[in-house]
């Protein structure tokens, strides 16, 4: 009677197609999940934004705090990882993400942040522009752009720029710069 087995040559044939395949489905996963993720920050990002028009509609000043808003977002308030040189007024924490207003300051630029907090992609995420001079019109007002800083990411800065926007956001366009963040379309 002939026995029926696996050589060792198919075994490892096995385990070659195997990790193969596990090496191209496994960044794709983790792109997935990383665009979820910001796909969430987005849509956080565009309820503020409303909410922010909505009050400088009613009032003639954006907002200096989330509880000038009509909306409630139910996280705590903390101190700052990613805004850096924005100068938030107010800033509240999630999972592994940070939502800011920068309103006023120095400079009396108006803009709301939402930018991760941890992993790869720390302090990469996305903005939104109420106004970014006080005098006289900005190509960036109005606007909700893809944002890399490019001294506070976990990857340091020999991170090349674009990791977050371009290649996983597909925003090829660099917009421009303020300070330590490019801004992408």
């Amino acid at each position: 009677m002939k026995n029926k087995a696996f050589t060792l040559i198919e075994v490892l044939i096995v385990v070659l197609i195997i990790g193969i395949l596990a090496a191209i489905a496994v960044p794709q996963y983790q792109k997935a999940v990383v665009k979820s993720r910001a796909a969430h920050l987005q849509s956080v990002l565009s309820n503020l934004v409303k909410a922010s028009n909505e009050y400088y509609l009613q009032t003639g000043q954006y907002p200096t705090s989330f509880e000038q808003l009509d909306i409630d977002f139910n996280l705590p308030t903390g101190k700052e990882i990613c805004a850096g040189d924005w100068i938030p007024k107010a800033i509240k924490k999630g999972d592994g993400f940070e939502i800011t207003l920068n309103t006023g300051g120095v400079a009396k630029r108006y803009r709301i942040g939402v930018f991760f907090t941890e992993g790869r992609y720390k302090c990469t995420g996305f903005a939104h522009v109420l106004k970014d001079n006080p005098t006289t019109p900005s190509k960036y007002d109005g606007k909700t752009f893809c944002v890399e800083s490019f001294y506070r990411r976990s990857c340091g800065t020999d991170c090349d720029n674009g990791d977050f926007c371009k290649k996983v956001m597909g925003m090829e366009d660099l917009a421009g710069y303020a300070s330590t963040v490019y801004f992408y379309e």
